[in-house]
């Protein structure tokens, strides 16, 4: 354990041999270890105190059972979140819970499912994991690419709509997008939604299937989120410290759907049918537009969501105070998928099963480092660039497409696990 922990009792400990070596690491979110000592020369006990409940655990490198039946926390000692629990240590790689062996003693004929369930319930586990041990087979390293646009092979272009310059290509068709800086947010129906300044001011139109609408005026492009159908769009009206107005509003008319106050800064993360997830530093929210009732999905600092990957990112505390990001999912039966302490989710594929991520702390014009990663944690190529990267999206489940800039030219990329193309047209890179 840490050598200053004091007070309840450490979140993290590790166990290791005579020599040093690390056998194992395990830790508990916003709860607490008590007790720890050895059963024989090769098991470790300790008690692991969750939210409502504790339990002895028995643990062998890294393989552990639940060795006592559940007790009452003391109260008042943690408050965890709703995804709280005994989670993997960012080491190695982590892995799915449903690969862990967690079991009561033999004795116990109840099935390993309806166990694990059970205590996941009572204790808010969202996993109990081990880390690599000395000795397990090395995988292959994952490759690290320095991608310099000029240099890269010409791929394909872009499939779907994007803009070249003030153009909205989609495939043979061709609509110029109306106003300056235009930001195109996909696809409606046989139109487009793009946002653009006019007159000292921004705007929301619809194009490209009849004549230029303006849906709605004022606010900025980053705070529009079109649905994943293409039939609405959630427009952050005004926001606060304390409080933030939302809208939603048809893609088609522009006339309002819902509107909602919400406490403190969140803001719309996901859009798709009739449910958008809303979230920040005071939890996340998944907000139904046909009812107008919301109700909480994470009591964490919900930053990235996706409702058609089924894909939740939350930090359990500011990460600027060394809060961690887990992934999990979003909707349905929970399932931790990754842990980690430096680095934040930017985007994840349509199917889930993969992500980009970024150093946790990235702001400003744009990170000059990501990562591609399994949604398990696995690294599966980093991505450098000599100035910034830009827009970040997934082009299919398994090809990125990041917008690349060095010191005076970029383009729009596609990567695939380290492997590189240019997907557009040599660009100047934007002013700083």
């Amino acid at each position: 354990m840490p050598k200053l922990s004091d007070g309840v009792g450490p979140a993290r400990l590790w166990e290791r041999g005579a020599g040093g070596g690390l056998h194992a690491s395990y830790a508990i979110r916003r709860g607490y270890f008590g007790d720890p000592r050895w059963e024989s020369d090769t098991a470790v006990l300790f008690k692991a105190y969750g939210r409502r409940s504790y339990a002895t655990i028995r643990c062998t490198a890294g393989v552990c059972e639940r060795a006592t039946r559940l007790r009452p926390s003391t109260p008042g000692l943690i408050r965890p979140s709703r995804r709280t629990g005994i989670r993997k240590q960012p080491m190695g790689g982590p892995v799915r819970p449903s690969h862990v062996h967690l079991h009561r003693p033999s004795h116990d004929q109840t099935p390993k499912d309806s166990v694990m369930k059970r205590l996941l319930s009572a204790l808010g586990l969202a996993a109990l994991l081990a880390t690599t041990l000395p000795g397990t087979p090395a995988h292959a390293a994952a490759p690290v690419t320095t991608i310099k646009p000029a240099e890269l092979p010409r791929g394909a272009d872009v499939a779907g709509p994007h803009l070249v310059g003030k153009v909205i290509v989609d495939g043979d068709r061709r609509v110029r997008a109306p106003g300056r800086a235009p930001w195109l947010h996909g696809a409606s129906g046989d139109g487009y939604i793009v946002s653009a300044r006019s007159a000292g001011r921004w705007h929301l139109y619809r194009v490209g299937d009849g004549a230029t609408k303006v849906l709605h005026t004022g606010g900025y492009p980053e705070y529009a989120v079109l649905s994943d159908d293409g039939a609405k769009v959630a427009l952050t009206l005004s926001q606060t410290s304390r409080r933030t107005v939302v809208k939603v509003i048809s893609a088609t008319t522009g006339a309002k759907i819902r509107r909602k106050a919400w406490a403190k800064a969140p803001r719309v993360l996901d859009i798709d049918g009739n449910r958008a997830v809303v979230g920040g530093p005071d939890g996340g929210y998944l907000w139904n537009l046909r009812t107008g009732r919301s109700r909480v999905i994470d009591t964490g600092f919900v930053y990235e969501a996706d409702l058609g990957a089924n894909r939740l990112a939350s930090f359990d505390k500011d990460p600027y105070d060394g809060g961690c990001s887990s992934v999990s999912t979003l909707l349905g039966p929970e399932e931790l998928f990754t842990i980690d302490c430096t680095e934040a989710v930017r985007a994840f594929s349509d199917d889930g099963a993969r992500m980009i991520t970024v150093h946790k702390l990235s702001d400003g014009i744009g990170p000059n480092l990501v990562r591609e990663r399994t949604v398990e944690g696995k690294r599966l190529a980093t991505y450098k660039v000599g100035f910034f990267f830009g827009e970040i999206r997934w082009e299919t489940d398994t090809a990125v497409l990041l917008d690349a800039y060095g010191k005076r030219k970029g383009a729009t990329v596609r990567c695939t696990e380290g492997t590189c193309e240019r997907a557009s047209s040599l660009r100047a890179t934007p002013a700083a």
